[in-house]
């Protein structure tokens, strides 16, 4: 690869937030799953885009701020219904704040490639009245903390066990009944996907990349040559291996939009990190962070993720932590067809999780294992009828866990929203790379401490272990964890 001899990431950093300055709006990011927040800090994070909402969070002096839309829990149709409403009414706000020619926005999607895109970054075009849709749409699934690099447009997703980079289209993900997919390379990717969700005959050699040798030898200066030059309607895809790959594209995007160019992005988390300019900081709950708790209270956890990872990280968790921390399963069977046995199960399931917290214990709420996807829309309304249960499991809890973590994206969506009556949250910063904890300012159930919100698809396979064990105050547990004196699994 390109030996990369440009400004420092500090540099591009300041360079990019006094160009954001003359900007003068925070970067609106529509994130489709709330897990988008991975790699920002000190931000806030809202679930309702009305455009009273929207208004007040484009005349906040911040750098960006975060959307709820959740449409990726949602079908085609839906969620493109919603894209299209927020767009709208971040239009209209963006009007009222005086800032509608300095908008920027960001469609924050999967790092692998999964969601409603291009329907989505359509729609939400149309809402803002791009008659003409974007000048040029940037896809930009590089994601540090979890491994996925793009190199020679080939996208891959990085085994944590194995330390072998696998193209993204030879992973679980491309399998996904919902969102499934067989280009690993972005410009194929796109093609494919317009193909199939709009029909549209979009040529891969008429995607434009940007390479790692453009980023690493021109800097921000071609990076803004490259959007520049490109037509009406144009599809660019981004090499990325290191965050300085993307503080550099992202950059050059930035002066782009400051000579008048509308685009509209389709990223991974970290793109939002440089757009926005947000420097890293240390992981919380760290060795030196004085705001940890050894408070050894009761929480909760909930998996309604069933991606191989999430299990094997559940099945570390339970190993683990078995001394103080209660499993209890709900049976995807007894829920999948609602009714009488919905019912049932969702009363079995709270109780049982009531009387573990009620004791002292953690618990651990779990969904069964394996792939429930047989109901004509991609496992998307099974999956919608079990989030539901662990929705009203949580929220009917007699006794509230100190801590919360919420497993997978829709799950962590829909708990935050629906479970706890989130209406604003600040983004804290990472327990874990890729693994970010927000404070609750505005909740239906304020006392609930610390939510975690922990990605599917993230972490090694007893990452999940730690997170819990730092939120428990169970440090001398990950101490022992951390050593290799307890059971890493195989």
């Amino acid at each position: 690869l390109p030996k990369y001899l440009g400004p420092t990431h500090g540099e591009i950093f300041a360079r990019t937030t006094n160009l954001s300055i003359k900007q003068s709006a925070p970067l609106a990011v529509i994130d489709d799953d709330p897990t988008g927040t991975q790699t920002v800090h000190s931000v806030p994070v809202i679930a309702d885009w009305s455009v009273d909402t929207l208004q007040g969070a484009l005349e906040d002096d911040l750098p960006c701020f975060y959307v709820l839309s959740n449409t990726r829990a949602l079908p085609e149709e839906h969620a493109c219904d919603r894209a299209y409403e927020i767009g709208r009414n971040l239009r209209e706000a963006s009007e009222r704040a005086g800032v509608k020619d300095r908008l920027a926005v960001v469609s924050r999607g999967d790092s692998c490639l999964r969601g409603h895109y291009p329907m989505e970054t359509d729609a939400l075009s149309d809402g803002l009245g791009w008659t003409d849709g974007a000048d040029v749409t940037v896809i930009a699934p590089f994601f540090h903390e979890g491994g996925r690099v793009t190199i020679d447009d080939t996208h891959y997703v990085l085994n944590g066990q194995t330390g072998i980079l696998q193209p993204v289209a030879e992973t679980e993900f491309a399998k996904d009944r919902a969102f499934g997919f067989e280009s690993s390379d972005l410009r194929s990717w796109v093609a494919e996907k317009h193909k199939t969700t709009t029909g549209r005959q979009l040529k891969s050699e008429d995607v434009c990349s940007i390479s790692l040798s453009l980023i690493r030898t021109g800097g921000a200066e071609a990076v803004r040559d490259l959007m520049m030059s490109s037509g009406q309607g144009s599809v660019v895809v981004v090499n990325a291996v290191e965050p300085i790959d993307m503080a550099v594209v992202a950059h050059g995007c930035l002066m782009a939009e400051v000579l008048g160019k509308k685009v509209m992005y389709r990223t991974a988390g970290s793109f939002v990190a440089a757009r926005a300019a947000i420097p890293s900081q240390p992981l919380l709950f760290g060795p030196d962070d004085d705001s940890r708790s050894t408070d050894k209270k009761p929480g909760l956890v909930v998996v309604g993720s069933y991606i191989k990872k999430s299990s094997e990280q559940l099945e570390n968790l339970t190993r683990n932590c078995a001394e103080w921390l209660r499993p209890v399963e709900l049976k995807v069977a007894n829920v999948a067809a609602g009714g009488a046995g919905w019912e049932t199960e969702v009363t079995r399931v709270r109780d049982d999780v009531d009387e573990a917290l009620q004791a002292g214990d953690s618990v651990v709420l779990h969904t069964s294992r394996g792939v429930v996807q047989d109901d004509g829309a991609g496992g998307l309304l099974i999956g919608q009828s079990v989030s539901d249960a662990l929705c009203k499991v949580t929220e009917d809890l007699k006794t509230d866990p100190a801590w919360l973590i919420a497993k997978g994206g829709i799950t962590s969506n829909d708990i935050a929203v629906r479970s706890l009556g989130v209406k604003r949250a600040t983004v804290l910063g990472a327990i874990l790379p890729g693994v970010p904890m927000w404070r609750l300012d505005d909740a239906v159930k304020q006392h609930v401490g610390n939510y975690v919100v922990f990605p599917g698809n993230v972490g090694s396979r007893d990452d999940l272990t730690r997170a819990v064990m730092k939120l428990a105050g169970r440090f001398e547990d990950l101490a022992l964890l951390d050593a290799g004196s307890l059971d890493a699994g195989s």
